[in-house]
């Protein structure tokens, strides 16, 4: 049989039968160069000098819009740190005495392929000149009935993008694709934080609930 190495690896990506004449690499990105190399050898394991290596690329991909909605969110307010808003059809967001923080979870647990773009939107129902900003959340876990400012998860120290000045009744956008690419395949969570006066934003129990609009790469 045969030994099929790829990219200078000393595991055998393959080990075709006596018979083959070809193999289909597959699970490959797209645009993408690769080199191969190959040796036979014998019933006693005895190996061939190493032919190659040969390069291939690939081709290019086609790309799909997913757009999904959060699968729980809620504010924490510290003006009363015991109280839970996961019902609430807004979620709040302020920097003043009272601070109020979004908490949006997301499932991308479905998504396959490479995300090329992914931007946070939600709909503000009030206007703010300072707008909010989005934070990564390390813990995922938290609960869209159980949160509260004393129980809230802490959040990362450092933005990951941010709204700008915010116009009543629009669709606010963030880019978050340095969040969104390693979550592929698991959970998200992020919290919008502010500096600004309170905005109402919309929640998921709103007509207009928050969205994760991703690009996805389809080999």
């Amino acid at each position: 049989g045969y030994e099929i190495f790829r990219d200078g690896s000393s595991t055998a990506l393959a080990s075709p039968g006596p018979s083959a004449v070809s193999y289909q690499d597959t699970g490959l990105s797209p645009n993408t160069t690769y080199s191969y190399t190959i040796w036979a050898r014998d019933g006693a394991t005895n190996t061939s000098h190493l032919v190659g290596p040969r390069s291939a690329t690939t081709g290019g991909a086609g790309t799909t819009t997913v757009v999904l909605n959060p699968v729980a969110d809620a504010y924490v307010n510290s003006a009363s740190p015991g109280t839970n808003y996961g019902t609430n059809v807004s979620i709040r967001v302020s920097g003043g005495a009272s601070i109020m923080r979004p908490f949006l979870r997301f499932d991308l647990s479905g998504i396959t392929g490479t995300i090329q773009s992914a931007s946070l939107k939600v709909y503000a129902n009030s206007a703010q000149s300072t707008g909010y900003s989005v934070y990564r959340v390390a813990d995922t876990s938290w609960g869209e009935l159980t949160i509260t400012d004393t129980n809230a998860p802490p959040v990362d120290a450092s933005a990951s993008g941010a709204s700008g000045p915010i116009l009543i009744n629009t669709w606010t956008s963030v880019d978050i694709l340095s969040l969104a690419g390693p979550a592929k395949g698991g959970l998200m969570s992020v919290a919008l934080k502010t500096t600004g006066s309170q905005t109402n934003l919309a929640s998921r129990e709103s007509a207009n609930q928050p969205q994760l609009v991703l690009t996805v790469a389809t080999p």
